[in-house]
């Protein structure tokens, strides 16, 4: 009598996200990075950290409910990676601390219904503040996002709502990926080729004066994944002495 027993296939990773941030604490920077596995057993995220000095990853204590999540994106901001993270068609924003490393989801006021199911929310640092910006089709709306004390309910307020003067689709889509001190934001801008082949570049924003400027880089890919940072202005030299 013969059994069979199919191998197991390998895992697929999707989902690759990285956030760099700041550890005021320690005087650190620290990389997290967070991917989905797929399997035969399901799907499962999984949360990894290397500090500054480090030579390789340490895995993260996720709470449980965070592991059925797919991370749509991660921005830092004082001392914390934010990550944009979706279960169906709910938005979750769960916050990082870089100190502890320990996750707390942010929940919102039940009264809250501002967003729509599936709407293209970012999380961007704007000003100095922590900000969740809705795209639509020809408008932008830069919401900022408040917490006294962890655990609290988060408040929400409009800031600026901006017409983009563009009809967005699937044809021609972007991802804002950060604002200047020149009244200007950093866009991601993306089309599909004739060979419906992504290409992506770069383009400055002027919403005042209803404006768009390309940025020539050399040698940058079609496609690319960005990583927002403001620095800290702390040396990476300095800090590693610091911590040793």
């Amino acid at each position: 009598m013969w059994f069979y027993r199919p191998q197991a296939s390998k895992p697929t990773l999707c989902n690759h996200k990285v956030g760099l941030g700041f550890d005021p604490s320690s005087g650190k920077y620290k990389v997290v990075q967070a991917y989905t596995l797929y399997s035969n057993n399901g799907k499962m995220t999984r949360f990894e950290i290397i500090s500054l000095g480090e030579s390789s990853w340490r895995e993260l204590s996720a709470p449980q409910g965070m592991l059925d999540l797919a991370v749509l994106g991660v921005v830092f901001w004082n001392g914390a990676l934010y990550w944009k993270m979706i279960d169906g068609i709910d938005i979750e924003i769960v916050e990082f601390n870089l100190s502890d490393e320990k996750f707390h989801a942010i929940t919102f006021p039940e009264n809250f219904s501002h967003f729509q199911p599936q709407a293209p929310l970012q999380l961007m640092d704007s000003g100095g503040f922590l900000t969740i910006v809705e795209r639509s089709s020809g408008q932008i709306k830069l919401w900022r996002l408040m917490r006294n004390k962890i655990g609290e309910d988060a408040s929400v307020s409009l800031q600026q709502t901006y017409d983009t003067h563009v009809n967005w689709g699937n044809a021609v889509y972007y991802e804002i990926i950060g604002d200047s001190t020149h009244n200007s934001y950093l866009l991601k801008v993306g089309f599909r080729n004739s060979q419906c082949e992504r290409c992506e570049h770069l383009t400055q924003f002027f919403p005042q004066k209803r404006q768009y400027s390309h940025l020539d880089i050399p040698s940058l890919p079609d496609r690319f994944y960005t990583v927002c940072f403001k620095p800290s202005l702390v040396s990476p030299i300095a800090a590693s002495l610091r911590s040793n």
